[in-house]
């Protein structure tokens, strides 16, 4: 092991642990050696390193964005070259270049989020939002952008925003992964996914949350973990299944006050975080509201309904989306009964109730599942194990997921199996598939061009398939815990926070 000289702590070397990183260490003259211990650079400790990593791979990250910037979106210039992103399109999409009233004038800078617009995402990313749209029009001397052309100003604020995000996320893997294992965090920093979707929507937020709430869980804060975990539900729901993750350990482990203290925090974080766009929606004229906030949009049968409530009511009518496995049921099984029953189109706006119910009771069942693995396990698991068990199977089995979901998963998987190749090799499938997604909507526009349907389908089972391979790998670690690498040193678990030395 290679000894700390700031801290005296003996820290876990990549390059003699893992074989891809002493592989690739052959480049700059092969693992670390005995003989070299403590002749480093005592400044670049493994936080410093790993952060330092974050922002050159978000710099990159911007840079692979910022053709689409100023480059016009025609002949699919945004897909062909992989550089579509939200947080460039919502700036006019969502209307925050100008507020205007039911007549088209404007008749103000910036429209807020939920009051004169409606938003398809929770609070938190409608706050940010709101945030850096404000920011825009105070660069460009508080005038309104009815022609969006400030967008690229809006992209570069928010991806200031989310790069510090990464980094807090950065920080918070280095914390959690414990004191000798601060090396893990480079795997985060150094993350394909984070390259590929740093900046292509505001799911940097929730991570870094997510993160957060499981540092103050370590540090022993019930309740502050719960609030964390709570507001990032109101950023993306993912972080509900961290908290479900904490309370099935509290429960393997009777420690029924952490588990209420999470709860009541989680409760209270996500009831804060609404208030406001709660508050912003009843301040909506009632002429903005009937013009504007019609759902479902375009539909003969739309009706008003309040701008917090979009999102929810959006969620519950979306179908089997891009890069879900229900896509590909519906189209392998299109000529028989069950892919009818999934593709079945409904009246306008209508839920589809099949594919609701067939996407819940496949998470439900990885959830039961994974609940008998924490309680049939010879130990305790670690939190990062189950975490990341629960919020893979989501993501595998929701009707939805879009491809910076895949951030979501980069933190948890490296707690979980801190191992460079089975990280790796999953990472290629998911920054092959947004890549598959990009070039499979040219095909939509253009029969000629772009990926067939089929080719992209294929590539939806061969990450699922990786996943689900990578996922097995935890499992197998969970029920024989000597081939957990975090606990050959003895150590039971550096985000455990109230549960460590429970069995």
């Amino acid at each position: 092991m290679e000894r700390d000289r700031l801290h005296g702590v003996r820290l876990n070397s990549p390059t003699r642990e893992d074989p891809a990183a002493a592989g690739v260490s052959e480049l700059i003259g092969g693992p670390f050696g005995r003989h070299s211990a403590g002749r480093s650079w005592p400044w670049w400790t493994p936080l410093r390193v790993a952060l330092g990593l974050t922002i050159l791979v978000c710099v990159f990250g911007y840079l692979q964005k910022s053709s689409c910037l100023s480059h016009p979106y025609t002949d699919e210039y945004q897909y062909t070259r992989l550089c579509y992103t939200d947080t460039y399109v919502l700036y006019t999409n969502e209307g925050l270049n100008a507020r205007t009233n039911p007549q088209g004038d404007v008749t103000g800078s910036v429209s807020v989020p939920y009051r004169d617009h409606p938003v398809e995402y929770p609070p938190v990313i409608g706050g940010l939002m709101w945030t850096a749209a404000e920011l825009t029009s105070l660069v460009h001397g508080g005038h309104a952008d009815p022609g969006g052309r400030h967008a690229a100003t809006f992209f570069d604020i928010t991806a200031l925003g989310l790069a510090a995000l990464a980094l807090v996320s950065t920080w918070t893997v280095a914390q959690l992964a414990g004191r000798t294992r601060a090396w893990d965090a480079v795997m985060v920093a150094a993350s394909p996914v984070l390259f590929m979707h740093a900046f292509t929507n505001w799911d940097l937020a929730a991570v870094a949350l997510t993160g957060l709430g499981l540092w103050a869980w370590s540090r022993g804060s019930p309740t502050w973990a719960g609030v964390l975990l709570g507001i990032g539900v109101a950023t993306k729901l993912y972080p509900a299944l961290v908290l479900l993750a904490l309370l099935m350990l509290c429960a393997r482990a009777r420690e029924w006050r952490a588990a209420v203290k999470s709860v009541a925090g989680g409760a209270a974080g996500l009831v804060a975080a609404y208030i406001p766009a709660i508050v912003l929606s009843y301040q909506t004229s009632s002429a903005v509201l009937h013009s504007r906030f019609l759902f479902p949009s375009g539909c003969a049968t739309a009706t008003p309904l309040r701008g917090w409530r979009w999102f929810l009511s959006l969620s519950q009518t979306r179908g089997a989306d891009w890069g879900s496995v229900w896509l590909v049921f519906q189209h392998v099984f299109s000529g028989d009964a069950f892919g009818r029953a999934l593709s079945a189109p409904g009246q306008c706006g209508a839920v589809p109730f099949r594919t609701n119910v067939a996407a819940g009771f496949a998470v439900a069942f990885v959830v039961i599942a994974i609940g008998v693995l924490v309680a049939a396990a010879p130990w305790r698991p670690r939190v990062g194990q189950i975490a990341f068990l629960l919020v893979a199977g989501f993501v595998m089995l929701n009707k939805i997921d879009s491809p910076q979901y895949a951030l979501w998963l980069v933190p948890l998987a490296v707690l979980a199996r801190p191992r460079w190749t089975s990280l790796l090799i999953w990472q290629v499938t998911e920054v092959l598939l947004g890549a598959a997604n990009l070039y499979t909507l040219i095909a939509q526009d253009h029969a000629q061009q772009g990926l067939p349907m089929s080719t992209y389908l294929l590539m939806i089972v061969i990450r699922d398939v990786v996943l689900a391979w990578l996922m097995a790998l935890v499992v197998r670690e969970v029920l024989d815990p000597r081939r957990d690498v975090v606990r050959h040193d003895g150590v039971d678990d550096p985000a455990g926070g109230v549960l460590v030395a429970a069995s």
